[in-house]
């Protein structure tokens, strides 16, 4: 299957799409909502409810706002490589669960929605939350090292 016949099946299959996919498909954040599909032999993830991607979807663009600092970036340019994606988006949620549960402790966000909504319980709005503190999380989050393969 070639990308474009991907991103046609993907957007046919995948209605609603995951704004935290790639922080869910690392296995590292898990979501009550989270629909997973198989495409071909690539994983997409999915959301199950109407209203869950609007109130993600708000949060990852204020992250994404709040971290072009940590980041090194000066503007925001359209998509973010990889990389500084997964660091907005795992570390963003690491960062948030960090300032909800008021533990340092935690290394996997197992619902990512739940986590939303008990932020939004606390600070009352999305745009009140303490970003200064949330881009500790994202500056420091570091990403599984690959594994070397052993040459024999």
């Amino acid at each position: 299957m070639n990308e474009d016949e991907y991103k046609g099946a993907y957007q046919a299959i995948n209605e609603r799409a995951c704004p935290f996919e790639k922080a869910i498909l690392s296995r590292q954040c898990g979501c009550q909502h989270v629909q997973r599909l198989q495409i071909a032999d690539r994983e997409a993830a999915g959301c199950r409810s109407p209203a869950a991607p609007a109130v993600c979807q708000e949060l990852l663009r204020l992250l994404r706002t709040n971290a072009q600092f940590a980041l090194g970036m000066a503007t925001s340019p359209g998509a973010l490589p990889h990389g500084k994606e997964m660091k907005v988006q795992v570390g963003g949620l690491l960062g948030l669960q960090q300032l909800v549960a008021e533990t340092a402790d935690m290394r996997d966000v197992e619902n990512v929605y739940a986590l939303i909504r008990a932020a939004k319980k606390i600070h009352g709005r999305l745009e009140s939350l303490p970003f200064s503190q949330i881009m500790r999380s994202i500056a420091s989050y570091r990403g599984r090292r690959r594994t070397r393969s052993r040459k024999r």
